[in-house]
């Protein structure tokens, strides 16, 4: 009998359920095959680049998927993402290596984040050489935590920044 073995480098998830296929356990009906889609997450090894526009607890399940991928330059964060951005980006292997943007194409794109997670971010942002775009939404954020997020945003690479308050 015959096997094989695949490695996905590229990946965009635009849909939940489709996230979720990479969760340990899911509540969608899927074929029983396609459940355990990644055991352990081997196929992402070699994954370089990932796009999402995605929900709430997603951000720590792409963060299962990433912490065994060594070899990721790149991750873009589309919109309707929140706090969660920081548990995907505490996962990543190696941050100076990885180019980051989050909060595509504003002004419809941007990343809403509480006061804790534009703090959280704040602490993660200098792990990375390669910040390209951050549009996030500081609505729901106090003055503190904006005056503790703009310090850690010194990046030579950064082409677009948009703070809306």
């Amino acid at each position: 009998m015959a096997s094989f073995q695949f490695y996905i480098t590229e990946l965009h998830l635009y849909c939940e359920d489709h996230a979720r296929l990479f969760e340990e356990t899911t509540d969608i009906s899927v074929p029983p095959l396609s459940v355990n889609l990644c055991p352990e997450q081997s196929c992402m090894k070699f994954l370089t680049s990932l796009r999402c526009c995605l929900r709430k607890q997603t951000g720590k399940v792409l963060g299962g998927v990433i912490r065994n991928s060594k070899h990721l330059k790149r991750i873009q964060v589309d919109k309707n993402f929140d706090d969660s951005v920081c548990d995907l980006l505490e996962q990543v292997v190696n941050p100076s290596k990885c180019s980051l943007e989050i909060g595509l194409d504003f002004p419809f794109k941007e990343c809403a984040l509480t006061s804790v997670g534009t703090v959280k971010l704040a602490s993660l942002l200098p792990r990375f050489n390669n910040i390209i775009s951050l549009c996030l939404d500081l609505s729901d954020c106090c003055a503190a935590a904006v005056d503790t997020l703009v310090p850690s945003i010194t990046h030579k690479t950064l082409r677009r920044l948009v703070l809306r308050e």
